[in-house]
């Protein structure tokens, strides 16, 4: 345990921002832990069909296993030491594992979504809002903070670029994913017809989806860098005094 300080990886040295952004991130996944254990508490008075806690089992099961691993990996699995490398360290952890509940999560939803015949809307909706309060929580708090600024012109250009190619390979999947689920296309008409049905059906829902969620994430960051540069201001400002009166 004494060497723990000295096997951590260095992570994102005199990157303030970045570092603030692990921390938001650390507190939604707890909070996400939280509303799990909620939701399931609650969900096992309605319904033991496992299909429902698929979700949130992989979720949790696939996010705390790596948590666990990078713990024990760097020796810090049962510290309670105090020391702000460690803390820095298991808060960058918990940041990650936040994005793997949500990625797994997202799988586990897809056969609740494909296969909920005997499940009643409200608690499909209900497993849902366990990833939706604690994302858009951290996604306003991130924004009001500036952490979705990007920066220089050329950061901002190259922001949009991998932004637009990241939404366009989602968008594909998406579409071709609920041109399958949608049961619009004629299985039994002649193969031309339903190739023409299944990319029409692919290419509406993937713009459908695809074009909001590139606009809304252009806007957040806009509006985050609002917020980030009235914040530079206010520390600018808050700074002036203190160099002042040094200066005198």
């Amino acid at each position: 345990m004494e060497n723990a300080n000295h096997q951590l990886p260095e992570i994102h040295p005199d990157e303030r921002l970045q570092k603030e952004g692990h921390v938001i991130y650390a507190k939604a996944y707890v909070l996400l832990l939280a509303l799990t254990v909620i939701a399931v508490t609650v969900l096992l008075f309605f319904t033991r069909s496992i299909i429902v806690y698929l979700p949130a089992m992989l979720g949790t099961a696939w996010s705390l296993g790596c948590l666990i691993l990078r713990y024990k990996g760097e020796g810090v699995l049962f510290s309670r030491e105090k020391d702000e490398r460690i803390t820095e360290f298991k808060t960058y952890v918990k940041s990650k594992c936040y994005l793997k509940y949500l990625t797994a999560f997202c799988i586990g939803s897809m056969p609740l979504i494909l296969f909920n015949n005997d499940v009643p809307p409200s608690i499909v909706w209900g497993v849902i809002l366990v990833w939706f309060i604690p994302n858009i929580i951290a996604v306003i708090y991130a924004t009001i903070r500036g952490l979705y600024a990007p920066g220089s012109k050329s950061e901002t250009r190259e922001k949009n670029k991998t932004l637009a190619k990241s939404t366009a390979r989602s968008a594909i999947l998406f579409g071709i994913f609920m041109a399958i689920v949608s049961g619009n296309v004629e299985t039994f008409a002649p193969i031309s017809t339903a190739i023409w049905q299944f990319f029409r059906l692919s290419v509406l829902y993937a713009v459908v989806w695809g074009v909001p969620f590139y606009f809304v994430m252009i806007g957040i960051d806009k509006v985050s860098e609002e917020f980030g540069d009235k914040r530079l201001a206010n520390n600018e400002n808050a700074a002036t005094p203190t160099e002042a009166g040094d200066g005198e």
